[in-house]
């Protein structure tokens, strides 16, 4: 049986061993928690040496700031309803076009995280598959050479046996039950298992046969990472186009929709009728029209 003041000093070092995980953890929190109260301290005193210079410089800038800024509002109100009026059904055109572009964008970036999901995923997979062909790789090669691998094992046991007998002879059977459950139980019960020597060239072939298929899936893995890799990047520079060029494509398009018929323009423009020839059979030649004079601002002809 375990000396009880041993147990109580065991108990003791556990409890102050997770208190001092947790100090650690909070020692950790708090120092973060200093470092980041210090620069926001910097960087409002910072703030707060520039904000008379600051506030006096916008202060004089105001007026003009506001006159422009009105400006500018004006100028957008006037320019769009006048836009509207002259693009009329187009106008509705341009809106949803450049409500696309948005969405595209939108699109592309949602591709771009969904592609970057598919290669970590496929990523793991390859991982996996790796560990899958070493394990199978190594009980194949156990299996050629089954009398060392055994013997290896049988050494391994005897020595775990030793130590489970000398803990057991101090009388410390706690640990040598744990030795006994654990690493003694796995290595007895490990691959590749004692069998009859007729049955070697079948138990070999099995352990072939799996090393191939896990060769083979990971060829397999192997390319669908390949895949994803190509699919990812396309999503990336689909994107980064879609960013440099998006607009620029749009504005081309934008300028390819027809502008407005002119009607006074057209008016104007249009060749005046031969009187001569638009006129009746028999009927006398019409009056040249009176001749129009510019008024002066009385009034009076100039």
């Amino acid at each position: 049986m375990t000396d009880p003041e041993t147990t109580v000093i065991d108990s003791k070092i556990d409890e102050l061993t997770r208190q001092a995980a947790e100090d650690r953890k909070s020692k950790a929190t708090a120092d973060d928690k200093f470092t980041d109260t210090e620069n926001r301290l910097t960087a409002l005193r910072a703030a707060q040496r520039e904000i008379d210079a600051n506030q006096k410089a916008y202060e004089t800038a105001y007026p003009d700031l506001r006159r422009g800024q009105k400006s500018f509002e004006d100028f957008r109100s006037t320019e769009k309803t006048t836009l509207e009026g002259l693009l009329k059904e187009h106008a509705r055109e341009v809106r949803q076009k450049s409500a696309a572009l948005q969405t595209t964008l939108a699109t592309l970036r949602q591709e771009v995280d969904t592609k970057a999901g598919e290669l970590q995923t496929a990523e793991a997979a390859r991982d996996a598959a790796k560990t899958t062909v070493k394990a199978k790789t190594d009980l194949a090669g156990q299996y050629k050479k089954l009398a060392a691998s055994v013997t290896a094992r049988h050494n391994s046991l005897k020595t775990s046996r030793d130590e489970i007998d000398k803990v057991g002879n101090e009388r410390q059977y706690a640990l040598a039950y744990l030795l006994l459950i654990r690493g003694f139980t796995d290595l007895l019960n490990a691959a590749p298992k004692l069998i009859e020597p007729a049955d070697l060239p079948k138990k070999l072939l099995e352990a072939l046969e799996a090393q191939s298929s896990a060769e083979a899936d990971l060829v397999k893995q192997e390319r669908a990472v390949a895949d994803a890799k190509i699919a990812y990047t396309d999503a990336q520079a689909a994107l980064e186009d879609h960013i440099k060029n998006g607009e620029i494509r749009l504005r081309e398009q934008l300028k390819k929709i027809p502008a407005p018929e002119d009607k006074s323009l057209d008016q104007a423009t249009a060749p005046a009728p031969d009187r001569e020839q638009d006129q009746t059979p028999g009927q006398a030649p019409a009056a040249p029209p009176a001749q129009e004079h510019d008024q002066g601002p009385d009034g009076g002809e100039e």
